[in-house]
């Protein structure tokens, strides 16, 4: 990139000289023709011969003092040539040693997509107006960043154009976690250091800039976000001295990234990073993670830092919620029926029982007995105790007791208990889910999205008005074509969360697969490197066909965002993490 910048400013100063001192550089003027003309979507322009731009650059047509902003979209060279056989026939029919023997008149025509005016008013950009690349003045004016109050101001990346100048891209925080607009999305290919990395910077940037947020992350691979409140291995070997000059320059690079936006590059606050691992089956004071990227490579919670719990729930923890906490099991009418009786009624064997052990035995009795209970037969009530011991004993890796009611260690901890009696803005929880089966990674996301709903319903707790919590795989928790009591919790959320302070960032591969509603009420969305066969899905309608092309060439560290804040979508760039993830553990 720097080498292209290089080439591009001497281009430009070569182009510079046809110009007067002073005035800026035009890189070409608009065109259009009987057969294509210019709309207030879209318009063409030739490009002057020795200039080089690149698609998404953006660019500025100035006519008078109005100004036209716009991003490019396509690229197209053409000649003065009728078709390829006149070409053909000129080079003495393919001789590849000749350049031709007839010159031709070649040129390069850009289409682009107007993405605002000075004036707000959409009228098309007229024949022959200058167009310029737009410098870093332009582009403050174009995301309207004078008119943004310092508090509610939030870096969501940069803008860097062909020439090299970057610009940060600032948004109203309001627009992204309420109450204006809610939630983000992000979608795109999987292990190329894209969504997670950048959800993991944005909310970095909303704890540097807002006090009355709180994070809640979830854990679903390996041991990837284990140790966020540790600096990433450039960081944290920044000042040693044996560093090579490859890392010497990533670090600088990461350093000025985060820098031009405001922002420290620093991990995770240590004392207001918590964590909650899942605990090992009949083992309830070891922990069923992936040590790895853990602080001890032991699986005993007491060897951990005194940051890290383990979580496990009994009987007490899930009465209101068996509905939930059953539904994988995919009962019917009737048997949902007795589930609700057993839940709904305190008297009810859910209430009276200490464990699950204890709440099976007593069903047992009844079919036994072939006796009724709660007007549920002996052969439905036969059918939920099996529910009930397949989550709970035989399926379980741990995520629940089937015999104890409570435990002696104090390192025990249910995520859903912390943040109705303990989180405060700026801390983060981290959960790991990434062990455990499917339906209890629902479970867990659901407990926790319930116990975070009641809190903010309630009204919060001084000085936190905001909940951020962030899912990868949400495709998982929200799959299109699927309803479950999970899936109307979520839609719930992402319908009224922004005006309770619940904000839901969720991550995935393919955006056409997560339920259209959850996906519809996110304001924000973004998107990494994605397939041609994805693209042409229901989510992506929405862009033009360039734009779709370029969503298979971005690179590591770059999305096209499409946030109703901007109102058109943008390519951005984002700095790497500055916390330690799981490729640092080495």
């Amino acid at each position: 990139m720097e080498r292209q910048a290089d080439e591009q400013r001497d281009l430009q100063t070569e182009v510079s000289d046809h110009y007067p001192k002073g005035e800026s550089l035009i890189i070409g003027r608009v065109a259009a023709t009987k057969q294509q003309g210019n709309n207030s979507r879209e318009f063409y322009f030739w490009i002057e011969p020795k200039t080089q731009i690149n698609p998404l650059d953006l660019i500025v047509v100035k006519e008078g003092t109005r100004k036209v902003y716009a991003q490019v979209l396509d690229i197209t060279s053409y000649t003065d040539a009728e078709s390829f056989l006149e070409i053909f026939a000129s080079t003495d029919f393919g001789n590849v040693g000749l350049t031709g023997s007839v010159d031709r008149v070649a040129f390069n025509v850009a289409k682009a997509q107007v993405l605002g005016t000075s004036d707000n008013v959409r009228m098309p950009v007229q024949f022959n107006s200058p167009v310029y690349l737009a410098d870093e003045s332009a582009i403050r004016e174009l995301l309207k960043v004078g008119e943004l109050e310092d508090k509610y101001r939030l870096p969501v990346g940069y803008i860097e154009q062909s020439n090299g100048v970057k610009v940060p891209v600032y948004m109203d925080v309001r627009w992204l976690t309420g109450p204006d607009g809610a939630h983000l999305n992000v979608s795109g290919k999987t292990r190329l250091a894209t969504k997670t990395s950048y959800v993991l910077f944005l909310i970095s940037a909303i704890l540097q800039t807002q006090n009355d947020t709180a994070v809640i992350i979830f854990n679903v691979k390996g041991s990837d976000l284990l140790q966020i409140h540790e600096p990433n291995r450039l960081l944290a070997s920044g000042g040693n001295s044996a560093m090579n000059e490859d890392d010497r320059r990533c670090l600088r690079e990461l350093k000025e990234a985060w820098e031009c936006m405001g922002l420290k590059a620093k991990p995770f606050d240590r004392d207001k990073t918590f964590y909650f691992l899942p605990a090992k089956k009949n083992e309830p004071n070891k922990i069923n993670s992936d040590l790895r990227n853990l602080p001890v490579n032991i699986d005993e919670i007491t060897k951990q830092p005194d940051n890290y719990f383990v979580y496990c729930y009994t009987l007490q923890d899930v009465r209101n919620r068996l509905r939930l906490l059953l539904s994988s099991q995919n009962p019917n009418e009737t048997q949902q029926q007795f589930i609700d009786a057993l839940d709904n009624n305190q008297n009810s064997y859910a209430w009276t029982r200490n464990t699950f052990e204890d709440l099976c035995t007593s069903l047992q009795r009844h079919i036994d007995d072939d006796t009724t209970y709660l007007n549920a037969q002996s052969s439905t009530i036969r059918v939920v105790k099996r529910f009930i011991e397949n989550v709970t004993d035989y399926r379980t890796t741990g995520v629940f007791d089937h015999r104890r009611s409570t435990f002696a260690s104090g390192r025990h901890k249910l995520p859903s208990k912390y943040i109705e009696e303990s989180l405060e803005a700026g801390q983060t929880l981290v959960i790991d889910i990434a062990r455990i089966n499917e339906y209890e990674q629902q479970w867990v996301f659901g407990d926790v999205l319930m116990a975070v709903e009641r809190l903010m319903v309630g009204g919060g707790r001084p000085g936190l008005r905001k909940v951020v919590i962030f899912v990868d795989e949400l495709n998982k928790f929200a799959p299109a074509g699927v309803t479950s009591p999970l899936i109307y919790d979520i839609i719930d959320i992402t319908a009224r969360g922004g005006s309770l302070g619940v904000i839901l960032f969720g991550a995935e591969q393919f955006a056409s697969r997560i339920h259209p509603q959850v996906y519809g009420n996110c304001a924000n969305k973004a998107f990494g490197l994605t397939d041609a066969t994805e693209t042409g899905t229901e989510p992506y309608r929405v862009f033009p066909r360039e734009i779709k092309d370029r969503l298979s060439e971005l690179q590591r560290g770059e999305l096209i965002i499409n946030f109703d804040f901007f109102g058109q979508p943008l390519r951005i760039k984002f700095p790497p993490p500055a916390c330690r993830k799981q490729e640092d553990a080495g």
